[in-house]
C-alpha cells in the first residue's frame, strides 16, 4: 500500500507539472534571439512590444547575455509590433502574428550597425521610382544651380498669397529690415534638405532682408543671436510619424523654442499650440512649409526609422496657416497607410494636437472642408 501511495503521489506530481506548462485560452509563447549582421548575439538589446489593436498595451524586455528573449502573449488573437533597439545599431521593427496556443514561435532579429543602416537606407531610397531624379536635382541645387528648384517653391508661395509674381509674393512675406529665422529640422534620418534651406534663404535675402539678419537653425534657436531678435520666421520641416505626437508637423517643429520640450509631450503633445502663443513666436511665423519629398508614414518607438516606410511623394505643402498645412499632410499620411497596409491603420498616438491647435488655441483650420487646397504640378498619386 505504501508503494502504491508513493506511485500515486509521483503520478500526481507529473500531472501537476504538465498542467503548469499548458497555456490558457488565447495565449501564445514567443522566443528568439537578437544578433548583428554577422550572427553575433547582442546582449542587453531592448525590445518594446506594442499592439495597434490595443493602444494601451506596452511591454519592454531586454535580451539575455546570449541575445535570447522570451515572452508570453496573453492575447494571441492580435498582431504585435516588436521594436528592437541597441546602442550602436539601427532600430528594427517587425510585426508578428502567431497562432493561438502555440509555444514554438521562434524569431531571429538581425540589427544593422548605424553605419550599415545609413548605407542601406541611401541605397534603398535611391532605388525608389523618381527619387534618383529628385536626388540629382538636389545635387544641382547644392552645386549652385538653384533656379529649377527655386521655381517650384516660388510657384507654391505665389499661389498661397494669390500673387502672380513670386518675387512680389516673397516681398509680401518679408520686408526690408526684417530679421528672419528659418526654423529647420535636423533629425538625422529625415532632415530638412540643406538645398531647400538655401533656396529659402536666397529668396528671403532677395525680398529685402540683410544677409547677416538671416539664419537657419533647429536645436540651437534659444541661443542663436539672429533667432533671439527675429521679427519673422519661416517654418520648414519634413513630415514623418512621431513617437510622442503621432506626426512630426509644422506645429511640432517649434517645440525647440521652449527650454524643456519634454514638458509638452503629455497627452500626445496636445498642448503644442501653447508654444505658438509665446511672445517669441506669436504673430511672427510668416510661412509654413511641410516637406513631403520623402515622408515617413509608419514607425514604432522613439526615433523609429525604416526605408520600408518612406516613399517619394515629391511634394511640398505650403501655407500661412500651420494647422491647415499639417491637417493636409496628415490626410496624405493616413491615405498612404491605408494603401500600404490594405486596411485602416490609425496613426498611434493620434495626432490630435492638430485639431486642438484649431479648437483650443485658434491657430488655424483643421477641417478639410474649410481648407482651400490649391494643387500645383502633377496629380498622379497625390492620394487626396
Amino acid at each position: 500500500m505504501r508503494e502504491l501511495a508513493r506511485w500515486l503521489a509521483t503520478f500526481a506530481l507529473v500531472i501537476g507539472t504538465a498542467t503548469s506548462l499548458a497555456l490558457a485560452s488565447g495565449q501564445a509563447r514567443v522566443s528568439g534571439t537578437v544578433v548583428d549582421t554577422t550572427g553575433k548575439a547582442i546582449a542587453g538589446a531592448t525590445i518594446t512590444v506594442t499592439c495597434p489593436e490595443a493602444p494601451t498595451f506596452k511591454k519592454v524586455i531586454e535580451t539575455e547575455p546570449n541575445g535570447g528573449f522570451r515572452l508570453l502573449l496573453l492575447d494571441a488573437t492580435k498582431s504585435y509590433d516588436f521594436h528592437v533597439q541597441a546602442a550602436g545599431y539601427a532600430p528594427y521593427d517587425h510585426m508578428i502574428k502567431v497562432g493561438v496556443g502555440t509555444m514554438d514561435n521562434e524569431f531571429t532579429f538581425s540589427l544593422q550597425s548605424d553605419r550599415e543602416a545609413a548605407a542601406s537606407q541611401q541605397q534603398a531610397i535611391l532605388q525608389q521610382p523618381g527619387y534618383k531624379e529628385l536626388d540629382e536635382g538636389l545635387a544641382l541645387l547644392r552645386s549652385g544651380q538653384v533656379d529649377a528648384a527655386r521655381a517650384k517653391l516660388n510657384e507654391a508661395v505665389a499661389a498661397v498669397l494669390e500673387i502672380a509674381e513670386p518675387a512680389a509674393a516673397w516681398k509680401r512675406l518679408i520686408r526690408p529690415g526684417d530679421v528672419v529665422g528659418i526654423k529647420s529640422n535636423v533629425w538625422r534620418n529625415l532632415a530638412t534638405p540643406p538645398a531647400l534651406e538655401e533656396a529659402i534663404r536666397v529668396e528671403v535675402v532677395g525680398a529685402g532682408a540683410a544677409p547677416g539678419d538671416v539664419a537657419v537653425d533647429d536645436r540651437g534657436v534659444l541661443e542663436n543671436p539672429v533667432f533671439k531678435r527675429a521679427t519673422a520666421f519661416i517654418n520648414v520641416r519634413p513630415m514623418r510619424t512621431h513617437h510622442w505626437s503621432g506626426l512630426g508637423t509644422c506645429l511640432k517643429n517649434m517645440i525647440m523654442f521652449v527650454p524643456r520640450p519634454a514638458d509638452y509631450h503629455g497627452d500626445a503633445c496636445a498642448s503644442l499650440g501653447a508654444i505658438w502663443r509665446l511672445p517669441e513666436i506669436e504673430g511672427k511665423v510668416r510661412l509654413n512649409i511641410l516637406v513631403m519629398l520623402t515622408p515617413q508614414f509608419h514607425g514604432v518607438g522613439p526615433h523609429s526609422f525604416s526605408p520600408a516606410f518612406v516613399w517619394p511623394y515629391k511634394g511640398l505643402i505650403v501655407g500661412i496657416d500651420p494647422v491647415a498645412v499639417d491637417a493636409t499632410g496628415a490626410r496624405i499620411i493616413e491615405a498612404k497607410r491605408r494603401e500600404h497596409f490594405g486596411e485602416e491603420r490609425p496613426i498611434s498616438p493620434p495626432p490630435h494636437h492638430i485639431q486642438i491647435a484649431d479648437t483650443r488655441y485658434k491657430l488655424g483650420v483643421s477641417d478639410p472642408q474649410r481648407i482651400d487646397l490649391v494643387r500645383l504640378g502633377w496629380m498622379e498619386d497625390s492620394l487626396i
